[in-house]
């Protein structure tokens, strides 16, 4: 297997750790997507792109069908979610609405991305 830089998985024996986010046009998608690019940015996982799983892109579809997927979702509507759906693939979501941010009340501010991030990681630890 090919080595890589991050800790999501993709140089070892266990299934790389990938993360989607919704990345909606309502406050708490930009989270959901600052929150995702964070936890990239730590080596958590490896950020992937939901739209290429939305728009059936064959190698995004297989690369998911074969990893520990992540997606979060900024709001109950669940975009992501039902991508994941769609295509018959394992996912794990998080709503970041059920963390306590209200979608068009909660500002996308640094403070709140940490909190969110870490209510992620503290939910689904690295092995």
């Amino acid at each position: 297997m090919s080595q890589c830089s991050c800790s999501c998985g993709c140089g070892s024996e266990e299934k790389a750790r990938l993360i989607y986010a919704c990345s909606g046009a309502a406050d708490v998608g930009h989270i959901a997507d600052l929150v995702a690019r964070r936890l990239d940015d730590e080596e958590w996982g490896g950020m992937s792109c939901l739209s290429g799983i939305g728009a059936d892109l064959s190698g995004f579809i297989e690369s998911a069908r074969e990893a520990d997927n992540i997606v979060i979702d900024g709001c109950p509507v669940g975009c992501g979610k039902k991508m994941f759906e769609k295509n018959g693939l394992p996912y794990t979501e998080f709503v970041l609405t059920q963390f306590g941010l209200v979608k068009g009340s909660t500002p996308a501010e640094s403070e709140v991305v940490e909190r969110m991030a870490e209510a992620v990681k503290a939910s689904r630890p690295l092995k």
